[in-house]
């Protein structure tokens, strides 16, 4: 077992976040349960699972990976890896749930993102988060924003977003950190929303234009079948 938990540090975005990932868990397995453990195991956990082309084992890791996120985030709310990391895993688990199950883990989302940016506005992970539940909300039909309304009704914060917004925020974490390949996609699908296929083009190309590896080759995928709809 590593004898400590930054050991692990530049194993994140790399094809060796497996070996990372295993050392954290044997951290959280002889009952290490600390804030700054279970959002690096969560962070490992995630890119675990975009490394796995398997949905069903992709699923279950980001579950994993939610829990420990969910965890950490109780844990110490006032820590901004935490509220970052379970901001990140909500929102990934979100995409395997449908309708009204959706919006509610959305909403878990959209809270920790904002109780982050409340203590770094910033932070170009949380900004990027911000901008994609924005565009995510501008894409609902008549029947899902019925949910959102009464999902966010007892809050009085119910989502009024543009796209025009969502774009400005992830410019926001671009001019921050312009090599997160997530900006750089979901920057790509703002314009596509607008029917501007060559400002689309622009930011996929620049995604693609970089050597990467662990985590960033599944987005870069996405973003080559993105670019092939840009014809």
């Amino acid at each position: 077992m590593c004898t400590s938990i930054h050991e692990v540090q530049d194993l994140f975005g790399t094809n060796y976040i497996e070996e990372g990932y295993n050392k954290l868990l044997q951290h959280y397995v002889a009952g290490n349960k600390s804030p700054e453990l279970l959002w690096r195991l969560a962070r490992a956990t995630l890119e675990m699972a975009d490394l796995d082309k398997n949905q069903q084992k992709r699923r279950e890791l980001i579950l994993e990976g939610r829990t420990y996120a969910i965890e950490g985030a109780i844990y110490d709310e006032n820590n901004l890896n935490t509220l970052k990391w379970a901001a990140v895993a909500t929102a990934y688990y979100s995409d395997f749930l449908w309708e009204t199950e959706k919006i509610e883990e959305c909403k878990k989302s959209i809270d920790y993102t904002l109780k982050g940016l409340q203590i770094n506005p910033d932070d170009h992970v949380l900004l990027f988060m911000k901008g994609r539940w924005m565009l995510y909300f501008c894409g609902l039909s008549s029947l899902e924003k019925e949910a959102v309304n009464h999902i966010f009704h007892l809050t009085g914060k119910e989502p009024k977003v543009s796209v025009g917004q969502a774009q400005a925020t992830l410019m926001k974490a671009y001019s921050i950190e312009p090599r997160h390949l997530p900006t750089l996609q979901y920057l790509a699908l703002c314009w596509l929303s607008q029917g501007d296929r060559s400002m689309a083009r622009y930011y996929l190309n620049e995604a693609l234009s970089m050597k990467v590896e662990g985590c960033n080759l599944h987005v870069q995928a996405e973003c080559a079948q993105l670019l092939r709809q840009c014809v």
